[in-house]
């Protein structure tokens, strides 16, 4: 009886399971290099929403950890609004980090003063400090960096410093100008500080703080993550499968491309739902199919905003949507194209959809004529599932 799965919807990848970027890892790790050598070096990774990112940096901080002899710290911000806030986030993940670390003693007596020890099953710690030490400790955050590899340099080579989620901060003009003066302080500095900032986030959220402060453009090198192309889909549902000694036929490895697009996010979910419907550990297509229309279920709930969801599932534009998905569009589509398939009903309605499509930001309009994008991956794979439950359903 199968007791765990080996995928992680809606989580980072566990490092044992993950699979290709073999590109974009190459990019990041000759950044990190140039760190271990003394320089400080600052990317952003950026891609759609279920890309991937986060499991891409923690897996990037375990490899500069291993191969590069550095420390890594992996800070989640979400709900993050304010300097403060991701100060404090930061030295706490610093302290949890390093826990199990022979360098903690080292590190935890710079904040003696702010740190308590708890845990009900072994021993963790805090970092506690009001909102005028946070202030000061802002103001003197470089320094501290300093300090911290001052205290480390004899046994490490350099800090990756990773800043995920920051939808709460990026509109904010306070974080793109500490961000500037953090690396341009470095920058003329005869002294200097081997950090990387690996900051990860929507393309949205890099053109906000662009918006607030130009010189974000030329500080960040960007490393884009695309969907996984065919052989890279293919080979991380082998791998995984294989670990697991189950068996997957060559006809359902295709399957499982089309509908998931090479979306990690959906590689997860499609995967997770077919480890759980197969039996025998001989995945078929009837297994495949099964999983697809499970998962699609589940994508809709956990990942539509609820307003999109009920748009999508109306009656009224679901003969559209089909039309469309079964068109082969990519992330474009022209509306000239898809309209010659509808019937006269439905020709009636489409520029009514398209304008809804557009309200609820599921589509936007191209830079050509009639030319339409969807707003993500996510929108365009789920018309792909949508079909498939409407037939099953009305089995």
């Amino acid at each position: 009886m199968k007791e765990r799965s080996p995928f992680t919807p809606g989580r980072p990848v566990p490092i044992e399971f993950f699979v290709g970027r073999i590109n974009e890892i190459e990019k990041i790790m000759r950044a990190a290099k140039q760190v271990s050598l003394g320089k400080q070096e600052n990317v952003f990774l950026c891609g759609e929403r279920g890309i991937g990112k986060s499991s891409l940096a923690s897996f990037v901080k375990y490899l500069v950890e291993k191969d590069l002899s550095m420390v890594g710290v992996h800070v989640i911000l979400g709900g993050v609004n304010s300097i403060e806030e991701m100060i404090k986030r930061i030295i706490d993940r610093i302290l949890k980090e390093n826990i199990q670390n022979p360098l903690f003693d080292k590190i935890k007596s710079m904040f003696s003063n702010y740190v308590k020890e708890v845990g009900l099953f072994g021993v963790t710690v805090q970092f506690d400090a009001d909102e005028k030490e946070l202030k000061s400790i802002v103001d003197n955050f470089i320094p501290l960096m300093r300090n911290i590899f001052d205290k480390i340099k004899s046994e490490k080579k350099g800090i990756i410093l990773i800043l995920d989620d920051i939808n709460g901060l990026a509109k904010e003009e306070k974080f793109a100008n500490f961000l500037k003066s953090f690396v341009d302080e470095i920058a003329t500095s005869q002294n200097p500080l081997p950090v990387m900032l690996l900051l990860c986030g929507v393309p949205e959220r890099r053109e906000e703080m662009i918006s607030v402060q130009q010189s974000i453009a030329r500080i960040f090198n960007i490393i884009e993550i695309a969907p996984m192309d065919k052989n890279e889909t293919i080979n991380f549902y082998k791998t995984i499968f294989n670990k697991e000694g189950i068996k997957i036929e060559d006809s359902v490895l295709n399957m499982l491309y089309q509908y998931s697009g090479g979306l990690p996010m959906l590689l997860h979910e499609v995967g997770d739902a077919i480890f759980w419907t197969d039996e025998d550990n001989i995945i078929t297509e009837e297994d495949a199919k099964k999983g697809i229309l499970m998962a699609a279920t589940i994508v809709g709930e956990k990942y539509l905003d609820r307003q999109v969801y009920k748009a999508i599932k109306s009656e009224k534009y679901r003969t559209i949507l089909e039309k469309i998905a079964t068109s082969e569009v990519g992330m474009t589509f022209q509306k000239e194209k898809i309209g010659k398939k509808l019937n006269d009903s439905e020709k009636k309605v489409f520029n009514n959809f398209l304008q809804k499509m557009k309200k609820i930001n599921v589509l936007s309009s191209g830079e050509k004529y009639g030319e339409y994008l969807f707003a993500n991956e996510l929108f365009r794979l789920y018309m792909r599932f949508e079909p498939i439950i409407r037939k099953e359903r009305s089995k």
